[in-house]
This record gives C-alpha cells, sequence and structure tokens, in this order.
C-alpha cells in the first residue's frame, strides 16, 4: 500500500507565468493525465484539494475504484499574498528580496501570505495520519506544487531549504508514487 500525488491540470497561470496560490484560476482544455507509476486497482480514500483546477483534475482519473473522495481545505495551495496574480518576471522585480536564484526563496516572508513555515504547521498532522492510512490502503492526494512539496518533505522527513526547494517540481497532471520521485 502507498501514498500517490498527484499535482492538478495546468493551468491559465501555470501557461502565462503568473504566481498563484489558493486563487481560482482556470484550466487549459482538453488535458489527460501522465501515470509515471503503475497505479493500484483501487484508491482507498483520495483527499483533494477543494479548488476547481484539483476537482477537474481528479475527474479526470481513469475508470477505477475510489472508496470515496474527501475534500480538505488543508490541501489548499499555499496563499501567496502580493504575490497572487502577478507574473513571475514583474514580481522578481518589485519584490527582489522575496527570491532567490530566480526562484521564490523557501525562507522569504510573503507580505500578506502564507509562509512555508505556516504551511508545515497546517500539513504536519494531516501527513502522519496520511502515513498512517497508507499503510491499509492506497492513498491519493491530489493537490498544488508548493503543498506537496512540504508534504514529500514530512513524509521523507527531509530539510526544506532553497536547494531542496528548487530541484524538486511536481508536473501538472501526473500520478506518481512517492517513492518513485
Amino acid at each position: 500500500m502507498g501514498i500517490y500525488f498527484l499535482r492538478h491540470i495546468k493551468t491559465t497561470a501555470n501557461r502565462d507565468g503568473i504566481i498563484s496560490g489558493d486563487a481560482e484560476i482556470p484550466t487549459l482544455p482538453n488535458q489527460v493525465l501522465s501515470i509515471a507509476s503503475p497505479l493500484p486497482e483501487s484508491f482507498g480514500r483520495v483527499y483533494c484539494s477543494p479548488l476547481t483546477r484539483c476537482r477537474r483534475t481528479i475527474a479526470l482519473l481513469p475508470n477505477m475504484e475510489i472508496e470515496s473522495v474527501i475534500y480538505t481545505d488543508i490541501l489548499m495551495e499555499r496563499n501567496m499574498g502580493v504575490l497572487e496574480g502577478v507574473s513571475k518576471t514583474l514580481a522578481i522585480e518589485k519584490y527582489p528580496e522575496l527570491f532567490h536564484d530566480g526562484k521564490i526563496d523557501v525562507d522569504a516572508e510573503i507580505p500578506k501570505g502564507e509562509s512555508i513555515h505556516d504551511v508545515i504547521v497546517r500539513i504536519a498532522e494531516f501527513s502522519n495520519y496520511i502515513k498512517d492510512l497508507s499503510s491499509d490502503a492506497d492513498i491519493l492526494l491530489c493537490s498544488h506544487n508548493q503543498l506537496l512539496k512540504v508534504m514529500y518533505s514530512i513524509l521523507k522527513k527531509f530539510p526544506i531549504n532553497n536547494t531542496y526547494w528548487h530541484s524538486l517540481n511536481f508536473k501538472n497532471g501526473e500520478i506518481i508514487h512517492i517513492d518513485d520521485v
């Protein structure tokens, strides 16, 4: 049994280089999921961010038995505060102190947004719950890149620093078994 991650399908923000967090963003049409790992015959549970891009992603799952889909705010993307909806290029110009080597600094305190520490606190208890559940059934988490990176670091006991943060990205619409990352 195990834990599978699925990052939502591509959005207009992904396509256009716009920073998006917990805001509703339209998805691009005609997408399919990519399956990087053999899938189990069924998932005991699917936990999903309630944002529309994740709901639309779940609707693309291949025909398989799913006991239940549980939508939870715990799996919402990080609130990006003043960076929400801003192009990455403009954000780097306007807020250079929030970036490291052209990427958001993992230690940056984003004004009016969540820090990585805030996200860790939000999902820490949930990650332990998921790990316990996965010993009895296969679990699928459908969420967002930053949230999945934090969840992965907690489950694997990796320190979250800029090297880790900038080296790991989950692909849009790809299902992976976390041991395969």
